[in-house]
């Protein structure tokens, strides 16, 4: 049983399961609707559909939707959504969203580390 809520006939996907079950073109509009909650543009469909098409993952896609500058302005409604792509996210990506403070702690540890390991051999 699909788990969406159906809003003047506008399905948004309420499970990440829900929505990476769906077919392609049905993947794209619930997720334009689920993540940045409007129907996609016609640039934006064609391109989500062509990424697909060259196997770019569903979740992939949803990344994308959910870190675009469009995608951080609203709250997703789609639950587990930034745990499942958690995966997908690099180290280098972790700290451009982490702040300063922890990007500068970060890297002088790394800096000692790398250090470290040259004196020790």
């Amino acid at each position: 049983m699909p788990h969406y809520l159906d809003i003047n006939d506008t399905k948004l996907a309420m499970s990440i399961n829900d929505l990476l079950s769906r077919p392609e073109e049905d993947f794209v509009h619930c997720a334009y609707q689920s993540i940045l909650r409007r129907p996609p543009d016609p640039v934006g469909y064609a391109a989500s559909l062509e990424q697909l098409k060259n196997g770019v993952s569903k979740l992939a896609i949803l990344k994308q939707m959910r870190f675009s500058p469009e995608g951080n302005q609203s709250n997703s409604l789609i639950e587990e959504l930034d745990e499942a792509i958690q995966s997908l996210i690099s180290e280098s990506e972790r700290l451009m969203h982490a702040s300063k403070s922890t990007q500068s702690i970060y890297f002088k540890f790394k800096t000692a580390t790398a250090t470290y390991a040259r004196k020790v051999r």
